[in-house]
């Protein structure tokens, strides 16, 4: 995706919106603590990596989300509300 964005020619002004898919928020399975804030934030690099790239590119964002899957399989789910959470980030990006 990234090699995409880096080569598509894109007017400056335009807008995107972008969403991700993570796995859920889990506690360590050593500790049982739950990742902070800002531990969470280090593992998701997606959106912010996309943001960098479109905004050099002067694009404007106006819509962002991320969908949990579930963990507890190789091909996790999504995890239940994703629906009405779609219908939120469609509810943004629609004029």
């Amino acid at each position: 995706m990234k090699r995409f964005l880096k080569k598509a020619e894109l007017p400056s002004g335009a807008k995107y919106a972008v969403f991700a898919t993570h796995g859920e928020i889990l506690p360590n399975k050593k500790t049982g603590i739950m990742p902070t804030q800002d531990e969470i934030n280090k593992m998701r690099k997606t959106i912010p990596i996309l943001d960098e790239i479109l905004n050099e590119k002067g694009m404007v964002k106006i819509a962002e989300m991320i969908f949990e899957v579930s963990a507890d399989e190789m091909k996790g789910h999504l995890l239940d509300g994703w629906k009405e959470r779609a219908a939120l980030f469609a509810a943004q990006i629609s004029p």
